[in-house]
């Protein structure tokens, strides 16, 4: 009886979460090179965020994963003029920012969303490759959203 209450609750876990293992700088400092997290592949519990940290696939050729913050959601005209983003004409504040890590490129990069799109960026503006490469993220090619941090150990927890 355990066996199977076991395995019917290890499948469920399978289907409700994904494992994501975090690869590179673009997120610092809220995830690091190495972190591993669960991902929520649940949507039907309230729709994606400003804000929301989120696995997205199918970004470019190479057919790998990504994770990334929501900047942008569907029906916003998103702006990145003088290092700032701006959302339908107001600067979005970005508490989780360095303050020496807004791009320094000097670009001016524009879009208006339609449904189903959304634009994400790295926390580490810096060194991320992400909508301003890549254009709008599809919600279908959003794998869910990042909730729990299971390693390290000793950053144990949910994602802030």
């Amino acid at each position: 009886m355990f066996s199977f209450i076991d395995h019917f609750l290890h499948l469920l876990m399978g289907i409700a979460t994904g494992r994501f293992v975090v690869q590179g700088l673009s997120m610092e400092p809220t995830l690091n090179d190495g972190q591993r997290l669960l991902i929520s592949r649940f949507r039907s519990h309230r729709p994606f965020k400003r804000g929301d940290i989120v696995a997205v696939n199918g970004l470019d050729d190479t057919k790998l994963d990504y994770i990334k913050r929501i900047i942008g959601l569907p029906g916003e005209h998103v702006l990145i003029r003088n290092s700032e983003v701006l959302i339908d004409g107001s600067y979005l504040k970005e508490a989780y920012l360095k303050d020496d890590e807004s791009p320094k490129n000097g670009l001016v990069s524009e879009w208006t969303l339609m449904d189903g799109e959304y634009i994400v960026f790295g926390d580490n503006r810096n060194h991320s490759n992400d909508s301003r490469k890549f254009g709008s993220v599809l919600d279908r090619n959003i794998l869910g959203i990042a909730w729990f941090r299971y390693w390290p150990i000793s950053m144990w927890g949910k994602i802030p």
